[in-house]
């Protein structure tokens, strides 16, 4: 799962002073603990060198039980298996003990062998239990003070930290295609947003030398290109004016012209793709459609087999190369996948469909025929009419697609 930066910040400061307290609660908890028993070691062995103190230098001999102090009991008996020793201190090896329950509280026992004797002093530990379990409820709940002050410190913090980042995704984003030469370093000062900016401006250079460089190229492309075809045009019409008898002739030197306006037009649309303009002018669609139809541009058997249907006039705002190339792609597309039915073109409301009488293709090929060089049977071309016409309706917000025709066949529609 992706957290953005912002969320990053707040939680490292989260997880960063949740763990030094915790850290500092534990180191304080454990020092306390041993702090506690040596405090207690301490205590319960001075309060047993008095008692013995005081039993040796006594006139008479001390009763079983000698208290010193409010939370003092201790134990003398001439062995540990006495009847005089409580059942809660019997079988306690000399020493230290820590926790044993004596009625209803809790002690700290201290066993010792004085003179043969045994000695048990309990010191009692209930209400300094009380004491250190209140202790740790307060360590605890300031640990998680402190994460909730971490919690709301981070999330207020770390948007005004972020912000010079912010600003430079901002700017970044709000970059103008069109615009060459930018630089965003000196916009910036803080030393994070100005190594990203300079990373970016790096880019940019770069970009800006690739983008001069295709100009170019599109620049020379465009004049090397036309002018053979247009050389190639005009001596096509020479030659056809002077073999106007030879129909066989004529008919070759239709197809030498046709091919040179197919590959002018195709050389526009190329170039409309590299240049990247979107501009245009209003073009008529039913005016256009009843050009194509009847110009030279489709082979000479196809207007007999068009049926062209406009119930709505239609104007859109677009290069004339860029919508007459769409709309002879996927009329020549139809002609080639049927070459001897008929091909329905209807223009209604926003949306223009070109429909075949083939033999149609499975479902699932529909999309990738839109890929560049895809190929599907062997009246298909080079696989790139209906990838350009897909671009261009991409650049221009048009959407494009592939269907099976009624009763047989693929239809093609285009909604502008």
């Amino acid at each position: 799962m992706r957290h953005s930066l912002q969320f990053r910040v707040a939680a490292a400061m989260i997880v960063i002073v949740g763990g030094v307290c915790s850290m500092f609660a534990v180191a304080v908890l454990i020092a306390s603990d041993r702090l506690e028993d040596r405090l207690l070691e301490e205590i319960t062995e001075h309060e047993a060198d008095e008692f013995v103190t005081a039993w040796k230098v006594g006139s008479e001999e001390p009763p079983d039980t000698y208290v010193p102090s409010a939370y003092v009991r201790t134990v003398l008996a001439p062995g540990p298996a006495d009847p005089a020793v409580p059942d809660a201190l019997r079988g306690l090896a000399p020493g230290h003990h820590d926790d044993i329950a004596w009625g209803d509280d809790i002690y700290h026992v201290y066993v010792r062998n004085p003179d043969g004797s045994r000695l048990y002093l309990a010191y009692e530990m209930t209400a300094l239990e009380r004491r250190e379990t209140v202790f740790q409820w307060l360590i605890w709940s300031g640990v998680a003070l402190a994460l909730a002050l971490a919690t709301l410190a981070g999330a207020l913090a770390a948007r005004p930290t972020l912000a010079p980042i912010a600003r430079l995704a901002a700017r970044v984003r709000g970059l103008p295609a069109e615009a060459r030469g930018l630089r965003l370093a000196p916009e910036f000062d803080t030393p994070e947003t100005i190594a990203i900016a300079r990373a970016f401006d790096r880019y940019l250079a770069r970009l800006d030398d690739l983008i001069e460089r295709e100009r170019d190229f599109t620049t020379d492309a465009s004049h090397e290109l036309r002018t053979p075809l247009a050389v190639i045009r005009s001596n096509a019409e020479l030659l056809s004016a002077s073999v106007p008898g030879d129909a066989r002739v004529r008919a070759r030197i239709e197809r030498i012209n046709r091919a040179a306006e197919q590959m002018t037009e195709l050389i526009e649309a190329l170039l409309l793709l590299a240049r990247e303009e979107d501009g245009g002018e209003l073009v008529d669609l039913e005016a256009l459609l009843h050009e194509i139809v009847s110009g030279p541009s489709l082979p000479p058997d196809s207007e007999d087999r068009l049926c062209l249907e406009v119930e709505s006039p239609l104007a859109v705002r677009a290069p004339r190369a860029a919508v007459s190339t769409v709309i002879h792609n996927l009329v020549r597309n139809a002609l080639r996948h049927a070459p001897a039915g008929e091909v329905r073109i209807s223009l209604r409301r926003r949306r223009l469909e070109v429909a075949d009488s083939g033999p149609g293709m499975p479902a699932d090929v529909h999309r990738a025929a839109f890929d560049r060089g895809f190929q599907a049977g062997p009246s298909a071309g080079l696989g790139f009419g209906l990838y350009i016409s897909k671009r261009l309706c991409d650049r221009f917000g048009w959407q494009i697609r592939l269907a099976d025709a009624v009763p047989s066949g693929t239809l093609a529609i285009v909604q502008f």
